[in-house]
């Protein structure tokens, strides 16, 4: 689980990831990685000899996470309703005193 903020009542909770990891970690060296049954795994090239797990871990989650989370199934999470306050107006038009300005 990892934390998140709720993207309809705007309220912190707990979202549960589920990533199934298979991968194949190959090295660059001209060749196509391509078989059978390599479209069921994740390949990585690599172009060192270094291998981070933490690069994968964090691709991982970052490719899991929903872009715009939000509760699941929760009848307490409701959308925020009335009016929104603003100090700008509702349309904005940033030619309107152009002519004042140039002198016509």
């Amino acid at each position: 689980t990892v934390a998140a903020t709720c993207q309809r009542c705007l309220e912190a909770f707990e979202h549960h990831l589920d990533i199934p990891i298979r991968l194949l970690v190959g090295v660059k060296d001209g060749t196509v990685m391509d078989g059978p049954g390599l479209d069921e795994f994740e390949v990585w090239e690599l172009s060192g000899d270094t291998v981070r797990a933490v690069d994968f871990v964090e691709e991982s989650l970052i490719m899991a996470m929903p872009f715009a989370p939000m509760h699941e199934f929760d009848e307490s999470c409701k959308a925020l309703h009335g009016p929104v306050e603003s100090d700008t107006p509702d349309t904005i038009r940033p030619f309107a005193d152009l002519r004042s300005k140039m002198g016509k």
